[in-house]
Formats: structure tokens, sequence, C-alpha cells
């Protein structure tokens, strides 16, 4: 209904502008234009004042002011900005030239001292990040990785620096996003830990190259210890881009990591990342992601019969269908073989990780590899806001099976903790018999975080549940 609302505006809004006062010629209907170069907005001077403001809008929402009291001459060179906007071929964004004394806020109904254009197609092929993490960089205490997402074009550029050195490094990139992954990445690395950076991109199409983006500043960690923990922190919030079988992407970070194991599909990603010197396995699994359905759907769930899913044959122990039946299908035959090939090898522990429904994801998981391999292989479980898996009967296997268990929960200033983490139970009222009895992990295994300000949210109705549920924050 909101959708349609807006819609309505708009159209109101062109057919108004279209039947009164001056008109705005360029940018046309769904025509195309990409951040980073110059174009030229157009329009017809007649019934504005001496000087005009131009505004970007999209749909009834303020973007940016372009120009104030510029002269009402019919036209502005306009270098458009790398816009953080959602972009596409839906033409919603549109420009809007107003007098810039003498306008009347009832516009929409005289016409007489604004225009709008159309709906035009604002491409960014620059967009930082993706659904689920809008930072421009992950970055440890030598390396950083930088991410961006939208349109795909020919070539990318990255320059970087120390923050008040003027000598730069750059770094080509051509776009090589594959099917499923929503974002393009380049890993730079020989960086000094704890030193302020700052990183700028632009890139290339059909010949053309655009303007920088502005830089971006980070600050690399003091050198870091390389613990179970901080390792599982930083695959967690890595499985969320791009996994490729067979990479070494972070050189000199805690050894020499590989991606052993990779499953991408449109809404499972799970990593089985190795490290021969010091011994360790890590699978990690990606948790929900924000603009995904199917990720959506496979949160929702009954008990099922363990069984189904991992090697406990026990007819009281029941876990989650969503949850059980997307482990079996992530290729786990696969990574059971390279748990066992590992094990071979002399690897010496195996840790299973993931954030939301990955930490979901990551206890069963957890409990199929230490009832399958816990006599060969030391199993720690580490995840963060996870919600309930199973009934009472499976947490007691876990903990049985498991000896080390490590859930991270971020909390806020009076204790109360991620919604997420007592779901199903604190919605559920324990209403619908036996199908609905899900139970959390006891309190001695949380370590709680305090949760950063940008990872606050709020759900819905009368008393919204709390929820700080980004991985940025526990990373």
């Amino acid at each position: 209904f909101c959708c349609w609302m807006k819609s309505t505006f708009f159209v109101l809004l062109c057919f108004v502008f279209a039947c009164y006062g001056a008109e705005v010629l360029r940018p046309r209907e769904c025509e195309v234009w990409r951040c980073g170069f110059e174009y030229t907005i157009e329009w017809d001077t007649e019934d504005l004042e001496s000087t005009v403001d131009i505004e970007l809008w999209e749909d009834d929402v303020l973007i940016d002011q372009i120009a104030v009291e510029t002269e009402n001459d019919g036209s502005y060179k306009w270098v458009m900005p790398f816009y953080q906007i959602k972009s596409g071929e839906d033409c919603v964004p549109y420009i809007f030239i107003h007098s810039s004394s003498g306008y009347s806020s009832s516009y929409f109904i005289t016409g007489e001292d604004a225009a709008a254009s159309d709906g035009f197609d604002l491409r960014n092929p620059i967009t930082w990040g993706n659904a689920n993490n809008d930072s421009p960089v992950n970055f440890v205490d030598t390396l950083f990785k930088a991410r961006w997402s939208g349109e795909i074009v020919d070539s990318y550029e990255i320059e970087y620096r120390e923050v008040g050195d003027s000598d730069s490094k750059t770094v080509s990139h051509d776009s090589d996003r594959r099917e499923f992954e929503d974002i393009d990445e380049e890993v730079i690395s020989g960086l000094k830990p704890d030193t302020e950076y700052e990183m700028r991109m632009r890139y290339e199409i059909d010949g053309d190259r655009s303007e920088y983006t502005e830089y971006q500043r980070f600050r690399t960690y003091a050198k870091l210890e390389c613990t179970d923990e901080l390792l599982s922190t930083w695959f967690s919030l890595e499985v969320y881009d791009n996994i490729r079988t067979g990479e070494k992407k972070y050189p000199d970070f805690c050894g020499d990591w590989e991606i052993s194991f990779g499953y991408v599909s449109s809404s499972d990603f799970v990593a089985g990342y190795t490290d021969r010197d010091s011994g360790r396995i890590i699978v990690a699994w990606r948790g929900t992601e924000s603009d995904n359905i199917e990720d959506a759907i496979d949160n929702l769930g009954l008990l099922i019969d363990c069984d189904n899913a991992v090697a406990i044959n026990d007819n009281d122990c029941s876990l989650s269908s969503g949850f059980g039946f997307n482990y079996v299908a992530s290729q786990s035959a696969i990574l059971l073989d390279l748990i066992e090939d590992s094990i071979e090898a002399g690897f010496v522990k195996l840790i299973s990780t993931g954030h939301s429904q990955g930490g979901a994801l990551a206890t069963v998981a957890a409990l199929d590899y230490a009832a399958r391999y816990g006599d060969e292989i030391e199993v720690k479980l580490i995840n963060y806001g996870a919600p309930e898996v199973g009934n009472s009967v499976f947490v007691n296997y876990v903990l049985d099976l498991i000896p080390n268990i490590i859930r991270f929960v971020q909390v806020d200033e009076v204790g109360e903790p991620d919604e997420v983490s007592l779901l199903p139970s604190s919605l559920s009222f324990n209403i619908g018999g036996d199908a609905f009895l899900f139970s959390q992990l006891p309190s001695n295994t949380i370590e709680e975080l305090p949760c950063p300000s940008d990872c606050r949210t709020h759900g819905f109705g009368p008393i919204p549940p709390f929820y700080c549920h980004c991985m940025k924050g526990y990373w």
C-alpha cells in the first residue's frame, strides 16, 4: 500500500508539472545517469524567478540539495556524487527545480514556481557493501578488503594511502562477480597495525573514467592475537561476502588460511577455512540476508527428530526443521569428507561458527561433528546472536558432546539481550504443543557484549522488542 501511495504521489506530481509552469527537459524519462560523471540538468526557465534551487528526490524523500540560488539560465552542469541509494531500472529518482525566492509549498497545486523531471535511471557502480554490511571495507591489523556492489562495469581502480601521506598506491580490479555474489572485493595487504588509512575508488565504462568517490577512512587494529574467538568472528563476518573454493586471500593474517570448501546458493553460504600451521578447521555459516526472502523462510520451522539432520538417534531429541534441512542441503556430506581428510592430515581443532541463522546452523553442525568425530578432533562451537535451535534434549546433547561453547550476545545498557537470541520461544508463549517447545543453551555459555549504536533497531508493535544484531557489531 505504501509503495502504491508513493507511486501515485509521483505520477500526480509529474502530471501537475506537465500541465503548469516550467518544465525540466533533462534528465529525460528513464535516461541513464551514472554517479561520478558530469551531466547537464536542463529546464524551461518560464515562470521561475531569477535564481532557482535544484534538488534530487527519491519518491517523496529529499536526497540532496544540488544547487542553491543558481542562475535561472536553463542549464546546470553537475558531477553526480556517489549516492548510496538503490539504483536500477525502476526510474524512481527525479530532479526538482523551484524558484529560490517566492517559492510556494503549494507547488503541487499551482505548479507556477517549480518543476519536476520524469524519473531517471540513477546508477551507482560503487555502492558500498551489501545488504547486511554497508561498510566499504573489512579490515584487520595488516590488511583491508574493499567491498562494493552496484552496476557491474568494465574495471575499477582503488587508491589508498596513510592519512597525511601524499604518496598513494593504486590497485586495478576487473569485475569478476559470479552468480549468487552481490559484491566485488579486493584484498590489499602489507598495512601497518594501528594506523589510519584512507581509500577511494573510481571506475571505467565504455572507455570513459569516472571521478573518484570520497575518501573512506579506517584505522587498522593494533597487532591482533590469533585466538579462536578472533578468527571465528572474522570468518563469520567474511562469509557474508564472496567465498570461492581454493582461494587464499588473507596473506600474513594469522597463518595461511585457505578456503578449502565453499558452498553458495541463493539462500545459503558456508565455507570451510583451513590452516595447516595451527591445525585448525573453521566452518563458518552465513546468517540471514536482510533482502532475501528465501533466508527468512529458512528461519521458520517446527521441531523434527534430530536424526533427520545429525548423527543422534534419539526419538526424544528434536531440532528446527528449517535449520536441520538447511544444514543437510548445504552439501554437508562434502564438508564431512573435508573434516575426515583433515583429521587424517593431523588437524587438531574443528570450530563451527556463524552469526544469526548462521549461528543456528553452526550449532546443528557442531553437534553433528561432535557426534561423529568428537573422539578424533576437538570440536568447538562459537556463535553470534543465534536463536534457539532445538528442544531441551537437543540442548543436553550439545552440552554433553561439545566441550567448548561460547555464545556471544549483544545487550543494551540495562542488560536486555538481542531479541533474536530469545526466539522463537519469546514469541510462541509455548502455544501449539510439543512442536513449538524450543530451548536455548544455558546462560553459562553466554558472553555479553555492549550493543554498538549503529546496530540498534526495534521491532514492530506498541512494545517493540530490542534488536542489536548486526555482525559488524560483533567484529
